[in-house]
């Protein structure tokens, strides 16, 4: 969670923070990281996975 103060663009750090969250069963904040930050990333990439992992969160499929 300090961690996250130093460099609040990095995508791996808040990728794993909400991860952290959801390993304590806290998914509310879990999504909240994931959607906060990694939905209005201009990474592609960091976009689709906090798809994915809102998806899997919330025990839907993911799209093919």
């Amino acid at each position: 969670m300090c961690a996250s103060g130093i460099d609040s663009s990095d995508g791996t750090l808040i990728c794993n923070t909400g991860c952290l969250y959801l390993r304590r069963g806290d998914k509310e904040s879990a999504r909240t990281w994931w959607r906060r930050r990694l939905l209005d990333s201009p990474d592609v990439d960091e976009r689709r996975r906090a798809e994915e992992l809102l998806r899997e969160v919330d025990g839907k499929a993911a799209v093919q």
